[in-house]
């Protein structure tokens, strides 16, 4: 009897600490994420279920007694608004130096806490199977044409600043068109969504190949912007704490609806 008193004086803290944390946000939080679908994590507008990303967010918002607007722009518009703090905070994003100009990430020993991130994503190269490069330690030789990645992707930038023209696409579909249309030598892409793109797609992609060497992995996270974050720091930690509690349980339970 002593040892169920206890856990229900736990519970009981656990439910206050979540009411006061709701009652600090007289509002529903809201939230941007962008355009082109991204699938598995934020699939096209009138699917259901909309994606991973959305999975592990609500289930953080329904343990903190939190409600949620979910807003979706064109990437740019996205971080505009958020860095002027009309949105709450953004998903999923990589960390880019500039970006912090714009917005909070969860830092840890001047870095992005690896623990409280959304998702791990990896970028390869594509290629068409009949087309064949050669690969010089660090680089691409011999190259006349650019490298397509989706606008917006920190590849982009990446890869720029690695000496390579690069085409932006406006979405994956897109992307693959300008790789078989011959207007792009290679397409960077984070492997995990091209992968769930094709299946959605019904586009099996035999003629295009994915280059063995990854090109990077990146962590992704959701942003506040500095004005929430100044407002509400408390709450904004526990967001992210909750997120790294729930993120690899909530993915592993709905992997199967998105063919993973």
């Amino acid at each position: 009897m002593r040892t169920a008193g206890i856990w229900a004086s736990i519970l009981l803290g656990v439910m206050l600490a979540a009411g006061a944390l709701a009652e600090s946000l007289d509002r529903p939080l809201r939230l941007g994420y962008a355009e082109p679908a991204s699938p598995p994590y934020q699939l096209a507008h009138d699917r259901n279920p909309p994606g991973i990303s959305f999975d592990i967010l609500n289930e953080v918002v329904n343990r903190l007694g939190l409600s949620v607007e979910y807003v979706r722009w064109p990437n740019k518009r996205v971080l505009f608004e958020l860095g002027k703090g009309r949105l709450d905070g953004a998903f999923i994003y990589s960390w880019k130096p500039d970006r912090e100009a714009l917005a909070v990430y969860p830092m840890k020993a001047e870095q992005p806490d690896h623990a409280l991130r959304m998702a791990t994503l990896t970028y390869y190269f594509y290629s068409l199977k009949v087309n064949r490069f050669s690969w010089h330690g660090q680089r691409f030789e011999g190259l006349t044409l650019p490298i397509g990645a989706n606008q917006g992707y920190s590849v982009a930038d990446d890869l720029r600043e690695a000496g390579y023209e690069v085409l932006e696409a406006r979405d994956t579909a897109y992307l693959f068109r300008l790789l078989r249309e011959g207007r792009i030598a290679l397409a960077a892409h984070q492997s995990v969504v091209v992968d769930a793109w094709s299946r959605l797609a019904g586009d099996d992609l035999k003629d295009i190949e994915r280059l063995s060497l990854p090109i990077s992995t990146k962590d992704y996270f959701l942003l506040f912007s500095h004005d929430f974050m100044q407002r509400q720091e408390k709450l904004a930690r526990r967001i992210w704490q909750t997120i790294g509690e729930v993120r690899d349980p909530v993915t592993e339970a709905v992997r199967g609806r998105y063919g993973q």
